[in-house]
Order: C-alpha cells, then structure tokens, then sequence
C-alpha cells in the first residue's frame, strides 16, 4: 500500500492504570483509531506507523510532547496505542499542566509502517486524563487530601472514586475498560489459532475478553497466575493481597489465603509442588478442557519462528506473531503491586523446578525463558494438549 493520505475516524477513550495508586500519575491514556484509504476502505491487519502529538492552545501549535508507534490493525481496522509509551518522545507526558488551557491531539500515519507521514488530522482532548490532572493540578480540592490521592475504580459500571471520603466521579465508557474483565477465566472463549508449527493454541490470554489488537491493549492482558494455583479468584488484576503462604496446594474454601494474591515469599505454597500444571490432568490445570500450559520446548519451538526486529525476539514480535501476546506486564511476588504493562511480557510455562522456582516466558527489547519465582502473577496462553 502506497497511500501516505489516509481517512482516520478516531476513537478516543482514556484508561487510568493502575486502578488504585497513592500520587502516582498514571503511565498514559490508550487512544484508539480505524484507519482508511482515500477510497474510505478499512486498512486490515496491515503494519502501520503513527506519530501522535500534543498540542497547546490550537492543532497548529508547536508540540510539547510527540511519540511515535508502530503496530498492525485488526481485521476491522482498528489500531489502539498507549500514548506515553511509544517510541523517541520527545517532551515530558507527565510534565503537561492539563488544567491549563486547551490541548490537541495531532495524529500522522504511514501506513507503510516508515517514517514517511502524511498530512496531520487533529482533535481536541476534550475528556482531561484523569489520574494525569490530578497529579498535576494545584486547585484541585478533595477532602481528606493531605500527602497522598487515592484513586479507585469500580469493580463495574462508570464509577471513579477520588479520596478516602467517598468523593467520586462519573466517567462515560470506564466500564468498557474496567479491569474487573481480565477475569474471566471459566468463561474465556476458546476460539483456536493454528501457529506456524501447525500447533493449536488459544487465541488470546486466560482471562481475556477479545484477541489484542495492539501490544498495550488492556482487554487482552487477561489474568496474571501465581504459578501452579488454580483459578479460584486471585488470578484477578485486583484481587485482594494478603502476606501469607497457602498450606494446601488445591483451593481450600473458607481458608484465610483462598481467592487472594499471596506475597512475601518466593513460593505462595508453603511446600513446594512440582507437577500442579502438569499437563491437561494437572491438579490446578487451569486451562479449558482438552487444553494445558506449554511446556518449556514448546514456547522455544514456538518464539523460533516469530520475525524478529533489531536481530531479536521483541514486543513486536510477541504481538506480530500468529498468537497475538501483548505485553501484559507482571504482578510481584514480594508485593502484590502490577508493573511494566505495554512494556514486557511475561508468560508462564508448565515447567518447575526443584525449589520455589518454574520456567517463565520473558520478552521486552529481547526474549528469554528463565527460572522465576512461582509467587510472581505472569499471564498464562493455553495449547491443545
């Protein structure tokens, strides 16, 4: 495809992550587009490059912070970006003042995937990120505000709760972002995907509730095990914490620990369990019928025919390959607390070892398997047995 002017229709909705945090300004706001030709035709599954600035005062101003982004568009056209998180920023994202005055969105597009951009198309931010204006606004006023803000969203609906005194704001379309859908594990569809080694995986993370359509798409992260637990609720991005290690390696209901993200220690089981996902019998096998986790060959047989960028297995790689992995980021053993999403991706596999460790799944500016902590929450992909 040679066209450089191409038609946008833009969709714009902006996610606050993480869901709780104490005066922390948020990683960025996700940004979402469907991207046609001159003769309005989606552009399907094609590698496209944008660059995505923010504007003071009018779109014709001079930037104060522009990034660029390179990622394929789904079967609909559809392309989603997590701005603040793309490539050779130029600007500080968190350093814009949003309470001061109007702001643009100016977007560029090759849809080669080159540096080559046609003209600009721009549009006011009319809805300020939320978690970014708090940060940054002087006048803000919340009761009980003295040192920290503590923001929160709803386990459902459109609700965001500022402050510890029960002030809260409503914001159109939260739900459809909320992360209380990254846990669904006893209803995850199972739709097949053939990879290039004619094996078949699920298409999409345990937990998820679509295929990503980028490598920073929130809805597609699913959830994040400790390894060799069943999916009994602490699987959940937001599942409570608790320093405490289990004393049965199978659920057990009404216990202190059960449903809950266990820190603190290496192994969240008290004696380590060498076969908990083992295969489609494993005891704690939480993959649908007839599916299991991969094994540790498996995954290298598989990441050894994925294209590789800057002579190595990246985040590109994970999602320009035929099982879609977006970089889900991780949930630490030691404290419970969510890290690096739209940044790495972190994969279990099926393998322990002797101790309180198990194989994992690494990708970022390059990719590894290594001996991790099972204590640590990473996303789990399902294969056919």
């Amino acid at each position: 495809m040679s066209l450089k002017n191409v038609i946008i229709l833009v969709l714009i909705f902006f996610v606050i992550r993480p869901t709780y945090f104490q005066a922390q300004v948020a990683d960025g706001f996700v940004y979402q587009l469907v991207v046609r030709d001159q003769q309005a035709k989606v552009v399907q599954n094609e590698l496209v490059a944008v660059e995505i600035s923010v504007r003071p005062g009018s779109a014709t101003e001079e930037p104060v912070y522009v990034e660029t982004h390179t990622d394929s568009t789904t079967g609909s056209g559809l392309l989603s970006v997590l701005i603040g998180a793309g490539d050779s920023p130029i600007g500080d994202l968190s350093a814009i003042d949003w309470s001061d005055g109007m702001y643009f969105l100016s977007v560029r597009i090759d849809p080669e995937g080159g540096t080559d951009f046609g003209s600009a198309m721009s549009t006011r931010i009319v809805s300020v990120p939320y978690a970014l204006y708090a940060e940054r606004s002087d006048s803000a006023k919340i009761s009980n505000h003295v040192d920290t803000l503590a923001i929160a969203v709803s386990g459902e609906g459109d609700t965001l709760f500022v402050g510890s005194g029960g002030q809260f704001i409503i914001v159109p379309g939260l739900s459809e972002a909320n992360q209380e859908e990254s846990c669904q594990n006893d209803t995850t569809a199972v739709v097949e995907v053939t990879s290039a080694n004619s094996r078949v995986w699920m298409d999409r993370n345990l937990g998820a509730s679509q295929v990503a359509t980028s490598s920073a798409d929130s809805l597609a992260v699913g959830s994040l095990f400790q390894w060799g637990r069943a999916a009994e609720g602490h699987q959940c991005r937001e599942s409570d914490v608790i320093k405490l290690q289990a004393t049965t390696s199978t659920p057990s209901t009404g216990a202190e620990w059960d449903g809950k993200f266990l820190r603190g220690y290496d192994d969240w089981l008290s004696s380590s369990e060498n076969n908990l996902w083992d295969g489609v019998a494993g005891a704690n096998n939480p993959c649908p019928s007839g599916f299991r986790l991969p094994t540790k060959s498996e995954w290298e047989t598989e990441i050894d025919s994925w294209t590789k960028y800057d002579g190595d297995i990246t985040v590109q790689s994970a999602f320009l390959s035929p099982l879609k992995l977006p970089a889900v980021g991780f949930r630490g053993g030691g404290s419970g607390s969510l890290g690096s999403f739209a940044k790495s991706g972190y994969y279990w596999t099926a393998d322990s070892l002797s101790g309180e460790d198990s194989y994992g799944f690494y990708f970022e500016s390059a990719a590894e398997i290594n001996d991790y902590p099972r204590a640590n929450g990473y996303a789990v992909r399902c294969i056919k047995d």
